[in-house]
């Protein structure tokens, strides 16, 4: 999945700052996190707020392969699959309300095959 190129973050991640794209990313899941407590049923809200986690999780996917040292990689691919999970808990709760976009339909299968990379890049490393 690439980064998203209409935010800081994503230019951030493109361009190599993992750091600062992190930061951002962080803060739009803090902003989407509240907005979704100020308002459960929003469904727009609950798929912004799965779509950052998952770009937290290809910031980490990105970080592990550029990491110097095994326990760097081993580091990233371990936080990439945490937020691929909390992303697709987040897809999957709209799925099973029946809010789900059909332009996201195809997110939970994606996620999962997120979290499988993880798996064998962990199992490798």
């Amino acid at each position: 999945m690439p980064p998203c190129t209409l935010c800081p973050g994503g230019t951030y991640v493109l361009s190599g700052n993992f750091t600062a794209g992190l930061e951002y990313h962080h803060k739009a899941v803090a902003g989407l996190e509240s907005l979704v407590q100020s308002d459960p049923n929003n469904a727009v809200v609950a798929g912004d707020l799965a779509y950052a986690h998952s770009l937290i999780a290809n910031t980490h996917e990105r970080m592990a392969d550029a990491a110097g040292s095994r326990n760097q990689r081993v580091q990233h691919w371990r936080e990439a699959k945490g937020w691929y999970q909390k992303s697709l808990s987040g897809w999957l709760g709209l799925e099973s309300r029946g809010t789900l976009a059909n332009a996201d339909k195809g997110e939970p299968e994606r996620i999962r095959q997120a979290i499988a990379k993880c798996d064998t890049a962990l199992q490798s490393r």
